[in-house]
């Protein structure tokens, strides 16, 4: 096997003037208008953003983000264009909607607005994350980063069309199959390449994002609590309602635990709405009447982020019950807040949690209720929070030394094998 990835020197009044190309590399960060369905692949990009923000100056990469979408994103999205890396944010059609300062200005405002983007495509460094489906949009590239988060079609294919499992089943083979960086979400993903792909020619990097959840003071956490009306103990679930967040599971634990005696609330926030199943939501609830546990659930709908981490830390217990995962942002936040959170034991939610979280047995309601029965005494529930801020530098570097490896790649050579970084 062999591979190569292109290093062009940017164009002069791209970046900051004094940070040299060899230290400083330039990334095309694309976000896709599907991320606002996909709060996951978000938290991924913010995650990313705010990483890269962490390295010293001499060692930060300069990230170009390129929207395709025509309605604003979410606050919590826009914040991070405030982060030290970011260098600027186009519209797709060329609209400046941020930049860093005058030298990046004055050198995209030179050129027409429809070919800026294309510019920054044709001089930068890296283009990243990119979707298997999406590299070979004007012939795939070295510089081109793909970026698979996990393969639960291959694990759940019952919740996939026909035609859905074949194409993804052809473009995560295309992109596993291609000379050329390949980002995987977890360790349980890589495994997955190479069960999957075993005559896979990509090199395979692990990058894990770490949470951006930082703990709310407790007034704040109280405040948030009696906003949304909720009692002082209740189950979270913070997950949106497609079929494999497995909201179903909870529901019948809820049930199995008011029958032993057990009353809590269960709370839930996030979009009702699965492209995959449309009826899905609809059907969960009259399931939950006909468990007779409807009064005990509240579904808040999409409320603001910070909200989201204020209700975490106010629940007795977070609550994941997954069928299948990439890297999961609630196991993650858990983490960050050093929160107790009871989690499907899917091999993702292991390589998460480590020695920490509560692990019942997937889609199994009487393995929840009992752990929930066991789990549900918050001041045995919770872990100390460690050094997080750690883990996120970690993230940051770890990063950086893919883009180091990667540039040591100057000509063919055997690479099988070659995982420089894991986390």
């Amino acid at each position: 096997m062999t591979g190569e990835l292109e290093h062009r020197p940017r164009e002069q009044g791209l970046t900051d003037q004094g940070r040299t190309a060899a230290r400083c590399p330039s990334v095309l960060v694309p976000l896709y208008a599907e991320y606002r369905s996909w709060w996951g692949g978000l938290n991924y990009l913010r995650s990313f953003i705010s990483a890269m923000s962490l390295l010293p100056d001499v060692k930060r990469p300069d990230l170009f983000i390129i929207s395709y979408a025509s309605e604003p994103w979410p606050e919590e999205v826009m914040a991070t264009w405030q982060c030290p890396a970011v260098a600027a944010v186009l519209q797709i059609d060329g609209t400046l909607l941020y930049r860093r300062d005058e030298s990046v200005a004055q050198r995209l405002i030179s050129l027409p607005p429809a070919n800026r983007h294309r510019f920054l495509e044709q001089s930068t460094d890296i283009i990243f994350p990119m979707f298997p489906a999406d590299y070979s949009e004007g012939g795939p590239s070295p510089r081109q980063w793909l970026w698979i988060p996990d393969f639960q079609h291959r694990h759940r294919p019952e919740f996939f069309s026909e035609q859905e499992l074949a194409f993804r089943n052809r473009t995560y083979a295309m992109a596993a199959r291609r000379s050329g960086p390949l980002i995987l979400s977890s360790h349980t993903a890589r495994d997955d390449v190479r069960a999957f792909v075993p005559d896979h020619a990509a090199r395979l990097y692990v990058w894990p994002f770490r949470s951006l959840a930082r703990p709310l003071p407790y007034a704040k956490v109280e405040e948030t609590r009696r906003r949304y009306g909720l009692p002082d103990r209740f189950l979270y679930i913070p997950n949106q309602f497609w079929v494999h967040k497995d909201h179903r599971t909870a529901f019948h634990a809820l049930a199995l635990l008011r029958a032993r005696g057990t009353a809590i609330k269960l709370v839930c926030t996030g979009s009702p709405t699965d492209p995959r199943s449309r009826d899905h939501y609809r059907h969960l609830f009259e399931e939950a009447a006909v468990l007779g546990v409807a009064d005990a659930i509240h579904h808040l709908g999409v409320i603001p982020h910070q909200d989201v981490i204020g209700l975490m830390q106010a629940a007795t217990c977070v609550v994941q019950p997954s069928l299948s995962e990439g890297w999961n942002t609630a196991v993650e936040d858990s983490l960050a807040l050093g929160l107790s959170i009871v989690a499907s034991d899917l091999p993702v939610h292991r390589e998460q949690l480590g020695k920490q979280g509560h692990l019942f047995r997937a889609g199994d309601p009487s393995a929840l209720a009992d752990v929930l029965s066991t789990s549900l005494d918050r001041s045995t529930a919770a872990w100390p929070n460690a050094d997080y801020d750690a883990l996120r530098r970690d993230c940051a570097y770890g990063f950086l030394q893919i883009i180091d490896t990667e540039r040591a790649l100057s000509g063919p050579q055997d690479i099988i094998g070659i995982e420089p970084w894991q986390a």
